[in-house]
């Protein structure tokens, strides 16, 4: 992505933040202090950084970079991530996003309170939760939710496979079903072991699909 210039931006911040301090700066971004002093030296900040922190604190992109428009804005943009991404652990990170989508900030605090940084966008890619969720759908995942404490539907991942969206159905004994609502896909048997050794991941709980699940 393309590089902005430092000195444009780093009184922004400090006015978002209401600090001077550059240690404050650095954690705001989620780097180091070395790293914020490269940044600095060089007089240009990866736009990736800008963007991931614009995200979690509801800050106009187009004010913290040229200020332009209100500091605060009415939406919030929230990162789409595909399955092959997922499997790759790597969307964590806005940057790897494969788009975003905006929501009223006032709609999402007011479905999902605090927890709304910790959302992604995951597009469904198959039939097999249909009717519920269809081929071409995007649902919201709440990654906090990302232990399984109750049935419902999850993202799942596994090593070396796409993410995958199943409903999940504790048993007694350790036992669980992984369901497709879709009937012609079977279910598959696993064991709450296989969570807590990480060969199943729980993403997240997907949360919405056009409405609350």
């Amino acid at each position: 992505m393309y590089n902005i210039k430092f000195s444009e931006v780093t009184e922004r911040l400090k006015e978002v933040l209401n600090t001077k301090s550059e240690d404050d700066l650095a954690r705001s971004l989620e780097i180091t202090a070395q790293a914020f002093l490269s940044f600095k030296k060089q007089n240009e900040i990866p736009s990736e950084l800008l963007v991931r922190f614009c995200l979690l604190n509801q800050v106009s992109i187009d004010w913290l970079i040229k200020g332009e428009q209100e500091k605060t804005s009415d939406y919030v943009s929230i990162p789409i991530y595909n399955a092959k991404i997922f499997s790759e652990e790597k969307a964590k990170e806005p940057e790897h996003a494969a788009g975003f989508m905006a929501f009223k900030n006032d709609w999402l605090m007011s479905e999902f309170g605090a927890n709304k940084a910790k959302l992604y966008l995951f597009h469904v890619k198959d039939d097999s939760m249909e009717p519920t969720l269809k081929n071409g759908d995007v649902v919201i995942v709440d990654k906090k939710n990302n232990v399984l404490d109750r049935d419902g539907l999850y993202l799942l991942r596994t090593e070396g496979a796409a993410a995958f969206i199943k409903r999940v159905q504790r048993l007694p004994g350790g036992s669980l079903h992984l369901l497709c609502d879709n009937a012609t896909y079977k279910p598959i048997e696993a064991k709450t072991a296989q969570i807590e050794n990480g060969d199943i991941v729980i993403v997240g709980r997907v949360v919405w699909s056009g409405k609350r699940l």
